[in-house]
């Protein structure tokens, strides 16, 4: 299998190239889920997540040759699944009439980017109020524990109120984005000192929350925006330098929390190949697709989804998320009665596959390859209309890039749950920048101005 695997990372790693050069930029939609998705979750996973020192990780290590089987398993189901995605993403262009369309030209916003800043500021400021208003109702704060792990686990595990702690980060990490790309991109030219302040306060709340996710993802998302259009262009090698910035930082943080642990660059090292970081997720799943075929669990046929997708409901007033949350159905699967533990995490297809086997991985994989195809086309669409009018609308850039943070979440069954602040924290922000922008009178289009065109980006303007 480890030759399979090598093709299919080889394979891969050429579609990325080969679309990058065709189209001159590298992380598009589908690229950057592919990246992430595939071939670091997957592909590149794979010989750390059936070494020893992974498996012993998990103890997992007497189970080697049968854990082993099913990462194989879970490697041949990922293949599926991205089979069915890439022949639909290719396959609708060719089987319908070519069209020639005209490139529209890029319209100006109906708000003012001065009043989408305000909004931003206010849905980062509420979001951060509610996790704060969480960490004063349990009467402590995780990364200021001596346990900032445990703690972290209990909360999101067993605490009655942690929708208010789920969805404050999430909506306060919306208005974030939009508020650090703005402003690497230079669109953000009035209230900035007030604008790193807010940036601030967020990055600090997301750290207290002892989660390496809610700190570096935000900071993931402003910088596929920034390099969707921004004056520094990312290459191949910009983007593995990135990388690695990103998994060191992902790996410390860890070590942070683990307060037991003394912090060396050869623990960072073991942390970031055999522990719970970036790679482990293959592990996890081929660990947990052994114990399901083991004991000979039935297909879900689509409760753990739809428990998930139920998550703003408690589970006091709906069974069936007590009985199929998905971190519920993976603690079971293993065995493990663990209340400070919310459930493993799974790669691409594999919930779908306990939920509906192989014809669950085809189908979501058509969805996906449908979905990215139409987030690319937008992009794509949007910076050749860009060019041709030599400007363009940040918060239209923003919203592709939102759309695609929203559609990952619907694609893991851990993350469902969080489409809905992000939803919320959208609606904010568009909502208080109306509201901004009718109290103040801006008009839209006031960034137009000739001093805030010479900030834009080479080959743009603002709009």
């Amino acid at each position: 299998m480890i030759y399979f695997d090598m093709a299919m990372l080889a394979f891969l790693i050429g579609l990325v190239v080969f679309q990058y050069r065709r189209r001159g930029l590298l992380l598009t939609p589908s690229a950057a889920a592919l990246i992430v998705g595939l071939i670091l979750m997957v592909y590149a996973a794979y010989p750390f997540a059936v070494d020893s020192e992974s498996l012993r990780t998990i103890g997992a290590t007497g189970y080697a040759v049968r854990t082993l089987w099913a990462v194989d398993e879970v490697i041949v189901m990922a293949t599926v699944g991205f089979g069915s995605a890439l022949l639909a993403y290719i396959l609708p262009p060719m089987l319908r009439k070519r069209r020639r369309n005209a490139v529209k030209t890029a319209k100006r916003g109906r708000l003012s980017i001065e009043a989408l800043t305000v909004g931003a500021c206010a849905t980062s400021f509420i979001g951060v109020a509610f996790v704060w208003l969480f960490f004063v109702i349990v009467g402590t704060i995780p990364m200021l524990t001596s346990d900032p792990d445990f703690v972290r686990s209990e909360i999101v595990a067993n605490h009655p109120s942690r929708y208010i702690y789920t969805g404050g980060f999430t909506m306060a990490s919306v208005g974030f984005v939009f508020l650090l790309a703005g402003l690497a991109l230079k669109r953000i030219t009035l209230y900035r000192p007030f604008v790193w302040v807010v940036i601030a306060l967020v990055a600090y709340t997301n750290y207290l929350t002892a989660t390496r996710s809610n700190l570096l993802a935000p900071f993931v998302y402003a910088g596929l925006i920034y390099f969707s259009v921004g004056p520094i262009k990312l290459t191949i090698p910009r983007a593995l330098a990135l990388l690695v910035v990103l998994l060191v930082a992902a790996s410390l943080l860890q070590l942070m929390r683990m307060t037991s642990t003394s912090m060396s660059l050869a623990v960072v090292y073991y942390e970031l190949l055999h522990g719970n970081t970036l790679f482990s997720n293959l592990r996890d799943s081929g660990w947990l697709l052994m114990n399901f075929q083991a004991h000979q669990y039935s297909f879900y046929w689509g409760k753990t989804l739809l428990a998930q997708a139920l998550g703003f409901i408690p589970r006091s007033l709906l069974p069936l998320r007590e009985a199929y949350g998905w971190g519920t159905v993976t603690l079971d699967i293993l065995g493990t009665r663990s209340f400070a533990h919310f459930g493993y995490g799974h790669v691409w297809f594999f919930d779908w596959y306990l939920n509906f086997g192989y014809p669950g991985v085809v189908v979501e994989g058509i969805f996906m390859g449908l979905m990215y195809r139409r987030l690319d086309t937008s992009l794509l669409g949007f910076a050749a209309a860009a060019k041709k009018a030599n400007t363009y609308d940040y918060f239209d850039l923003f919203k592709i890039w939102l759309a695609w943070i929203i559609l990952g979440c619907c694609f893991t069954s851990s993350s469902i749950l969080l489409i809905y602040p992000l939803v919320l924290g959208f609606v904010c922000l568009y909502g208080s920048a109306l509201i901004a922008q009718k109290v103040t009178g801006t008009a839209p289009g006031l960034a137009a101005r000739e001093e805030d065109r010479k900030l834009a980006p080479a080959g743009f303007r603002q709009a």
